[in-house]
Parts: structure tokens; C-alpha cells; sequence
């Protein structure tokens, strides 16, 4: 966890603004998504945190994030697939990180386009 801010270390995260209005997703599920938008490659739609870098940036524990990323794999707003690789030193496959795919689709009132997300 971060005990300070460090304005030199701020960066641009673009995502869906629909996505804060969901009402499918709970708080912290809303915030881990925003999280991977902004690692995420824009012309991919892809990203890899890993569980604890998501758990850093949302002040949460690993294993909540790894809670979270799983239901948001049940609601079908993000893909996860698992990257291996040979292990040099035993030439058996280890897991090296998660590439998450993200697959958001702001919801719409049939007929219509935009969102149909009410404003506070």
C-alpha cells in the first residue's frame, strides 16, 4: 500500500463512464475494473496486473481482488486467461501472469442507443 501520493506518478485512465453507473456491479468490483482500464493496452483491450498490484491500487487484500476478478469473470465483464512458461531450472510449466481481456458493453434500453444509466 502506498503511504503517500506522489503527484509525479498520476497517469490518465480512460473507461466507459457508464461503467460507474452499473448496477450490476458492486463498489469494489466497479473500482477494480477501472483499475484494469488503466493498464490496459488500447489496442488490444488487454491487460495484466497482477492480483497484488489490483489489490495495491484498490486498498484491498489479494485475496479479495482475486474474489473480485472472479465475479466479474461470472458476470462476463472481463475474460481472464492464464500465461505459462517453461521453467528453466525444472522444465515444468509455471504460471507467469493473468491477461485479462476486457469486454464492458454499456448497457442500452432496447431501441435505443447511448446508455440508459440515470444522471445523480
Amino acid at each position: 500500500m502506498h503511504d503517500s501520493i506522489n503527484p509525479n506518478n498520476f497517469r490518465p485512465a480512460v473507461f466507459p463512464a457508464d461503467l460507474m453507473y452499473d448496477p450490476k456491479l458492486s463498489m469494489s468490483e466497479r473500482m477494480v475494473m477501472i483499475i484494469l482500464y488503466s493498464y490496459t493496452n488500447a489496442h488490444t483491450n488487454t491487460a495484466f496486473p497482477s492480483y497484488q498490484t489490483i489489490a495495491d491500487r484498490a486498498a484491498i487484500t489479494r485475496s479479495a481482488a482475486i474474489q473480485i476478478v472472479k465475479r466479474l469473470i461470472s458476470k462476463e465483464y472481463i475474460i481472464k486467461q492464464e500465461n505459462f512458461r517453461k521453467s528453466k531450472a525444472e522444465g515444468k510449466m509455471e504460471q507467469t501472469s493473468n491477461l485479462y481481456t476486457l469486454s464492458y458493453q454499456p448497457r442500452t434500453k432496447k431501441g435505443q442507443g447511448g446508455s440508459n444509466r440515470r444522471l445523480p
